[in-house]
């Protein structure tokens, strides 16, 4: 569950993070049109979206082939 919501959110953050952005700034304010998106939200949005992502796939990673400590202790 929670791998699937972190890589729906990952991806909405990687594709469309000025709509995230501004859909965040309108539900957290009364008046949103006076706040100016500074330059730096947009990439740090989209690091974060592939920042989520990473971690999905290497939780993936690690479900599928166990690292050499992991083997020695299932032996």
């Amino acid at each position: 569950m929670l791998r699937a919501l972190l890589t729906i959110v990952g991806v909405l953050e990687l594709l469309f993070p000025r709509q995230l952005v501004e859909v965040g700034t309108k539900m957290a304010y009364e008046s949103p049109e006076e706040f100016e998106i500074k330059p730096w939200v947009i990439p740090a949005v989209r690091t974060e979206g592939l920042i989520f992502l990473f971690f999905v796939l290497r939780g993936v990673v690690q479900d599928k082939w166990p690292t050499e400590v992991e083997a020695e202790i299932e032996a």
